[in-house]
């Protein structure tokens, strides 16, 4: 089994093959229309991220780590402008690269450093509101 087949979805369901994550991805984004700077915008500050997270119920599960197109931005692009994207080190739309500011590369570190903490402790692979803004709070030195 590889990494992409495990069961870490939040429907429980097993993970999708690269190939079918492809295809989804071409048929969201075909559909989707975006102005351009709308990415780059919205993640212009942290604050419309951090938002989005206290707008949450701090149990609530915002994304896991495994799954690009469900991590934390991810799902907040997503609630925010309807775009479908995967983010890594970069967020890509499926037509696109997007720029990513300073602070979601600090971020993103972050969540790398939590979720390598958490598989020593706890094993989780999914994120709450409440762990999200944790991370956030450290990546942009809100401690």
């Amino acid at each position: 089994m590889h990494w992409w087949e495990a069961d870490g979805s939040r429907s429980r369901q097993p993970n999708e093959s690269y190939s079918d994550i492809s295809r989804r991805t071409a048929r969201i984004t075909a559909n989707r229309r975006v102005p351009p700077g709308a990415i780059e915008q919205l993640l212009r500050t942290p604050e419309t991220f951090e938002t989005w997270l206290r707008g949450q119920p701090l149990e609530a599960i915002v994304g896991d780590y495994f799954t690009p197109d469900d991590s934390p931005l991810a799902n907040f692009i997503w609630d925010s402008l309807g775009v479908y994207v995967w983010t890594c080190d970069s967020i890509v739309d499926g037509k696109r690269f997007h720029a990513v500011p300073e602070w979601c590369v600090a971020f993103m570190r972050r969540e790398a450093e939590h979720v390598e903490q958490g598989w020593q402790q706890a094993g989780r692979q999914e994120f709450t509101a409440a762990d999200v803004l944790t991370i956030l709070q450290r990546a942009v030195s809100r401690e």
